[in-house]
């Protein structure tokens, strides 16, 4: 499991438990308000009532962005072993074909990014295609990758598996 994917587990984990304080807060507030049930709470609880709608709105609005920014891992298998793109600063088509790698997420592995100004072989090799992407050491594309065919060489190596497994 990547680093990122371990971050987007944790914050799913952060997020359930602070839904979860909010709705026992919740429940305690209308148990005490509403209600009038009479639980043994401590001083502070009652010291600080018109805090109570402020505190359970926050835990909700915390569960919700921890939600957000940890969406639970699916559970697929990565058709591909490795994803890589060779990328410059200052790349807008580096960004974009990164975009659309990452709408792939469900059955690609992370996308692993080399920076070629850092070796002059790479830069050497791939300045004039750049952004290049390689997938399981076969480069598939150079500077605009394409959904559509992205999207192909998937739906090809899906058949593949399908037909290995049978």
């Amino acid at each position: 499991m990547s680093q990122s994917q371990s971050v987007k587990r944790i914050n799913t984990w952060i997020g359930s438990i602070f839904f979860l304080l909010g709705t026992i807060f919740a429940m305690l507030m209308i148990g005490q308000h509403w209600m009038k049930i009479q639980l043994p709470l401590p001083s502070i609880w009652y010291q600080t009532r018109s805090a109570h709608l402020l505190i359970c709105v926050c835990l909700f609005i915390s569960g919700v962005i921890a939600h957000i920014k940890g969406k639970p891992p699916q559970n697929h298998t990565a058709l591909f072993h490795s994803v890589r793109v060779f990328t410059k600063p200052d790349c807008p088509l580096c960004d974009q074909a990164i975009a659309v790698l990452d709408e792939f997420s469900t059955v690609m592995p992370e996308v692993e990014k080399v920076d070629i100004s850092d070796d002059a072989d790479l830069k050497q090799k791939h300045r004039q295609h750049i952004p290049v992407v390689e997938i399981d050491g076969r480069i598939r594309f150079r500077g605009i990758v394409s959904a559509e065919l992205l999207q192909r060489l998937i739906r090809a190596r899906q058949r593949q598996a399908e037909s290995e497994s049978v």
